[in-house]
């Protein structure tokens, strides 16, 4: 049982999931830490990985009839997409079981149209063991 550490860097303005081209097992168990602050929007609103509860109303995306991707979720959270499960990181996702062998990516929460006036990044280690990648 050989364990492994990748970080990826999330960038706050890009629109597309980081894809880490990791691979897991299905039932594989993984770790993900994260650390970082990042702006939302044009007047710097800052976020960690927890992302925000609140924000003014005319910072709002819905004000202008924008829609976040993950509705469900803070404004700038960190989220882990495998398949078509989606997981908020905060600040870390412990013994996280994979269901399907589709690529771990890594999203930033926002609306489609506004990742870039957004600034910053998240670091995200991945920890795993070698033997539950996906051939």
């Amino acid at each position: 049982m050989t364990r492994k550490q990748d970080t990826f860097t999330v960038r706050a303005n890009n629109p597309n999931p980081t894809n880490t081209q990791l691979r897991f097992r299905k039932d594989a168990k993984i770790n993900i830490v994260s650390r970082g602050t990042i702006n939302i929007g044009g007047h710097h609103i800052h976020a960690g990985p927890v992302g925000r509860t609140y924000v003014p109303p005319r910072e709002l995306p819905e004000t202008y009839g924008w829609k976040r991707l993950y509705p469900s979720q803070n404004y700038g959270a960190l989220m882990a997409l495998c398949g078509s499960e989606v997981k908020a990181i905060g600040g870390g996702l412990l013994n996280w079981s994979m269901r399907t062998p589709d690529p771990l990516r890594l999203h930033i929460n926002d609306a489609e149209p506004l990742y870039n006036d957004n600034d910053g990044f998240f670091e995200v280690d991945v920890e795993y063991d070698t033997s539950d990648l996906y051939a």
